[in-house]
């Protein structure tokens, strides 16, 4: 990519990991393989925190959590999907978040008891 090799960084490292657990998680890309693409996503998360990026580190904490569905890391990738989300003011939906704080508060009402 472009923007890695001309400029010397990896800001851009975090949305390519997204994207490879996003075409990990789609079988109609040949394949779904939960495992891999959370690899991807955690890759994604790590290089997202270094660089300070809350808004990537969002976003591929929200893959990593719908890659882990049903598995032990479930619990703990929804903690620290929340935990990242805290430090956005409420009412910033931007598109970049916007997915991932409905993934939360799905998980937040299939759990209030009415």
């Amino acid at each position: 990519h472009a923007s890695i090799t001309e400029s010397g960084t990896n800001f851009a490292l975090p949305a390519v990991y997204c994207l490879d657990g996003e075409l990990r998680l789609n079988e109609a890309y040949g394949g779904y393989d939960r495992d891999a693409a959370y690899i991807a996503f955690t890759r994604g998360v790590e290089v997202a925190r270094s660089h300070g990026s809350r808004a990537l580190e969002a976003q591929a904490l929200y893959g990593a959590l719908r890659s882990r569905r049903d598995h032990a890391e479930e619990q703990i990738a929804l903690e620290q999907l929340r935990a990242c989300l805290e430090v956005f003011t409420p009412g910033e939906d931007s598109q970049d978040i916007a997915g991932p704080i409905a993934l939360v508060e799905s998980y937040e009402s299939a759990t209030d008891v009415t």
